[in-house]
C-alpha cells in the first residue's frame, strides 16, 4: 500500500526554536534537511533552552547569506556565524556534553560573538550559547527501523 504526500510548506529551522526559514526547495542529507536545527542554545550550565524557556526566541529572525547563518531582531541589529565548521574547530574550543531529550551530545560553541549577541537580544539574564555538534560526533535518530540505520539528526 502506497502513501501519498503533498508537501504545502517547507521550511528549516537552523537555530532551533528561532524563526524559520522558508525554502522552495533543499538538499536532504543523513540529518534531514541541509541546516534544519543546525545549532541550538545552550544555558551557561549546558541545559538546552527553547522558547518554552525564552519566549523571545519567536522574534529572532534567521537567514541563509551564502555560508553564514544572520540572526537579527528589530532594535538589535544582527550578527553572523558560520554555517560550516570546516572540521577544524579552534584549539581553545572546548567539547560540552549536553543532554537533548534522552541522548547525550558532544558540542562546541558555533560563534562567541553570537553567542553574546543572542543573549542581549533575548535579554537573558544569563549567558546563552549557540552551540553545534563537535566535530566527528554523531547522533542517532531514534527509528532506525522505519528511517534508515544510516540515518541522523542533529
Amino acid at each position: 500500500m502506497g502513501v501519498n504526500a503533498e508537501i504545502r510548506g517547507l521550511f528549516v529551522y537552523p537555530l532551533k526554536s528561532c524563526k524559520p526559514i522558508v525554502l522552495h526547495e533543499s538538499e536532504l542529507s543523513p540529518q534531514g534537511l541541509k541546516f534544519d536545527r543546525h545549532f541550538m542554545v545552550v544555558s551557561d550550565s549546558g541545559h538546552a533552552q527553547t522558547q518554552r524557556d525564552i519566549p523571545l526566541f519567536s522574534q529572532i529572525h534567521t537567514a541563509l547569506d551564502g555560508d553564514l547563518l544572520v540572526l537579527s531582531r528589530p532594535g538589535y541589529g544582527s550578527t553572523e556565524l558560520p554555517l560550516l565548521d570546516h572540521g577544524h574547530p579552534p584549539t581553545t574550543q572546548q567539547v560540552q556534553t549536553i543532554k537533548v531529550w534522552n541522548d547525550e551530545c558532544d558540542t562546541v560553541v558555533a560563534s562567541e560573538a553570537a553567542s553574546r549577541w543572542l543573549t542581549q537580544a533575548t535579554q537573558s539574564s544569563t549567558a546563552l550559547n549557540i552551540v553545534r555538534m563537535a566535530p566527528g560526533f554523531v547522533r542517532a535518530q531514534s527509528s532506525p527501523a522505519e528511517l534508515g540505520a544510516d540515518t541522523q539528526v542533529q
